[in-house]
């Protein structure tokens, strides 16, 4: 009797695993195509399967079940991590498994700025994460290092944080434009083991090219509308543009709702005067001063991101935010940020083109990768950023790679 009994009552139980199961699978599937936001329980009770009173008898909320879905997305990740054997570059490995299964892999680039903000339900779990990564990463290059694998005076805590922000922003751009991520993170890890060889591009005249040339900044004509945009830019950097609605921007502006529907007769219509105030915050790079060498140009790209992280980190946050919510095609931004990221790679491809033919970037690198690189890691090191802003300076780490591919003395 006692066996029976016991088989009994474990049915249920394994029941429950199999549909707690089935409820994780649908919110990662729903998490990954829409993004956090844009999901409520009703929805993924209705992908499920299920009703809405059943999934709540295995998750009371939906912060509940995202901390579910992470948990068992690092898990499958960490169980593949430490099975690679000693040598391995588990970067571009662990990549091309996450490209076998895009959603899973697809759901903590877009977490990674999302929850920047701290009251994001995921921001302790994905600041954890970055923790855990960074050290794994570490003793891995320590390893790499005691057994001759890196070449002389690699800073490996810079290597191990230029890593995971470069695999972060690929991770990002690839919801946006096509890009070959296991491609770039094999480049990196060459680039710390063998120093590239090849000849340097013939010198010739150089025409930098203009960031904000396509932007097209809304006219925010009176005081009131600025104020609007100032308040819907912190409303959707604290809480993403999903999860704030007009009425949350009315009550922040002190106005009515009818009034705010004067000025912005939609809350799409708002988002783009916010991204396009941003942009135009962000300033016109080698408009300001004009620069005579690539290498200059570059340099004062990162002056930039100095300047904006000590006078204006909100703009980071809105930016984070809003590109990795985004993400999801269905969102009202995304053309704008598939747009913006096309051009701005442009940009910095022309620059290190510009750069390679002026002999200021070293021999055997190639710029277009160079380029594509260089602005995930910008995008990498904001996450990072607002998840650690008292470790993580982004001016100093896109100096310090600079450093790396610039001739000395450009």
């Amino acid at each position: 009797m006692a066996t029976r009994s016991a088989a009994v009552a474990a049915a249920p139980t394994a029941r429950g695993r199999l549909r707690r199961a089935q409820i994780l699978d649908a919110a990662l599937g729903l998490f990954a195509d829409r993004g956090y936001n844009a999901v409520s329980l009703r929805d993924i009770a209705a992908a499920s399967g299920i009703t809405h009173p059943g999934l709540l008898r295995h998750f009371q909320t939906k912060p509940d079940i995202l901390e579910a879905v992470i948990e068992d997305v690092e898990a499958r990740t960490g169980v593949r991590w430490s099975a690679l054997p000693a040598g391995e570059r588990r970067a571009a490995v662990i990549q091309r498994w996450n490209e076998e299964d895009p959603a899973r892999a697809g759901l903590i680039a877009m977490l990674a700025g999302e929850a920047g903000p701290d009251g994001h339900p995921a921001h302790d779990r994905i600041a954890a994460r970055y923790r855990r990564v960074r050290a794994l990463t570490i003793a891995e290059y320590r390893a790499r290092e005691a057994r001759g694998e890196l070449l002389p005076g690699v800073d490996i805590m810079d290597a191990a944080v230029e890593l995971l922000a470069g695999w972060d922003g690929l991770g990002l751009i690839a919801h946006y434009l096509p890009i070959d991520i296991g491609a770039a993170l094999e480049l990196r890890e060459r680039q710390l083991s063998e120093a590239p060889t090849g000849v340097r591009h013939p010198a010739s005249a150089v025409e930098l090219p203009d960031l904000t040339a396509a932007v097209d900044p809304q006219d925010l004509g009176s005081i009131r509308r600025d104020q609007i945009v100032a308040d819907a830019m912190a409303l959707f950097a604290e809480r993403g543009y999903l999860a704030t609605t007009m009425q949350d921007i009315a009550d922040r502006v002190g106005v009515s709702k009818a009034a705010l529907f004067h000025h912005y007769p939609s809350k799409t219509d708002l988002l783009t005067a916010v991204l396009a105030a941003r942009d135009a915050e962000i300033g016109q790079i080698g408009r300001a001063r004009p620069l005579a060498t690539a290498a200059g140009a570059l340099r004062d790209a990162v002056a930039g991101a100095r300047r904006n992280a000590a006078e204006r980190p909100g703009l980071i946050e809105i930016y984070a935010v809003l590109s990795c919510e985004a993400a999801a095609s269905s969102h009202p931004a995304h053309a704008y940020f598939a747009a913006r990221f096309a051009r701005v790679i442009d940009f910095f491809t022309a620059l290190f083109r510009a750069a390679a033919a002026e002999g200021s970037l070293r021999p055997g690198l190639d710029p277009d990768a160079e380029a594509r690189w260089f602005v995930a890691l910008w995008d990498g090191l904001q996450f990072q950023w607002m998840y650690d802003p008292e470790d993580i300076s982004i001016d100093e780490h896109l100096s310090a790679h600079l450093d790396r591919v610039l001739v000395e003395g450009h």
